[in-house]
């Protein structure tokens, strides 16, 4: 028996004691849900449950609309922002002097909120698709190259020079050293830029938008539809851990060496 099928009982069980206990909170979560919103507070501000799932299977196929404009604005937005900003943290983690140049004024431009610059890039862009797609382009980069710039930084030095001892160019280290080096570091930076590509997204669909989930929670809360509120809502919550789930079994997949060697 190999190694990795020794091994696979263990992950089977570590999995499976840990999809249990997530069953177990998010019962108690629904259950407490319930309770309260049935008897400690006013369902005009918290609907319970069992109502949100039947306005759920009411309005499935306008949820469905919303999710999948929602989730093209994201996919798309968030695919831009992961090219340029792996490429502009490669580059930038390569040549510490242009680095140095560029910091502050990413890190000023990273502290504006998206609510700030939403509204400009509507402006520019228009009332469509594109603004959406720009402003989670823009935001959910930022992270991906001050994540991959820490990585760089993080590669081990006495590591460089023996490579390069061996007569290793600039490319073979980028790809041998360098790369799997700040792999760990890239990934957690893609899984933080989906999650402000979807806040982005949504708040640019909150502030001007005639379709997504964005729009559906922004509608829905100035009627006082307060089911169809928390159906949005619920819909961009399992958006998020989809997608986060995603994003940790590739994390896993293309760094499993990693994950092996640490048990």
């Amino acid at each position: 028996m190999t190694t990795a099928a020794a091994a696979r009982p263990g992950l089977w069980r570590r999995d499976g004691a840990l999809y249990l206990w997530r069953g177990v909170v998010f019962v108690a979560i629904l259950a407490l849900w319930e309770l309260a919103g049935r008897y400690w507070v006013n369902p005009v501000f918290l609907s319970p449950p069992s109502v949100v799932a039947g306005r759920l299977v009411a309005m499935r196929a306008d949820l469905a609309r919303h999710t999948a404009i929602t989730l093209q604005e994201v996919l798309t937005g968030f695919a831009i922002a992961a090219t340029w900003g792996i490429l502009a943290g490669y580059v930038l983690g390569a040549n510490r002097t242009v680095e140095r140049v560029v910091e502050p004024f990413l890190a000023a431009f990273y502290a504006v909120p998206i609510i700030a610059i939403a509204p400009l890039l509507i402006l520019v862009f228009g009332l469509g698709t594109r603004s959406k797609v720009a402003t989670a382009a823009i935001y959910a980069g930022l992270p991906i190259v001050v994540n991959v710039v820490t990585g760089i930084k993080n590669v081990d030095s006495v590591l460089i020079k023996a490579v390069r001892s061996l007569g290793a160019g600039r490319a073979q280290i980028f790809v041998k050293v360098t790369l799997p080096a700040s792999l760990p570091y890239l990934l957690a930076g893609l899984r933080l830029g989906f999650t402000l590509a979807l806040i982005a997204v949504i708040v640019s669909q909150m502030l001007a938008a005639y379709a997504g989930l964005g729009w559906l929670v922004a509608y829905a809360a100035g009627t006082f539809r307060t089911p169809d509120l928390y159906v949005g809502l619920v819909a961009l919550g399992a958006l998020g851990m989809l997608a986060n789930e995603g994003l940790r079994r590739l994390e896993y997949r293309l760094m499993r060496w990693h994950y092996e060697r640490g048990r």
